[in-house]
């Protein structure tokens, strides 16, 4: 679990861990694209992508009363 110290009280209710992870996950499927030859039009699309998502995934949810499945 990470520990977020002084995070603005918008993010209260935000599974930061999980959107760190997210944005980790993109930012190595980036460099491996790019590695590999990706243009910069197709990368650029990729980040576009990411970012749009970033007001939805930054909304506080209701914590969930559901037991998560293993």
């Amino acid at each position: 679990v990470l520990i977020f110290a002084g995070v603005p009280s918008r993010y209260t209710g935000v599974d930061l861990t999980a959107l760190a992870f997210f944005y980790i996950t993109v930012m190595d499927g980036l460099a491996l694209q790019a590695r590999d030859g990706a243009s910069r039009k197709a990368l650029m699309a990729a980040v576009d992508a990411a970012m749009a998502v970033w007001s939805m995934l930054t909304r506080p949810r209701a914590a969930s009363t559901d037991t998560p499945a293993d």
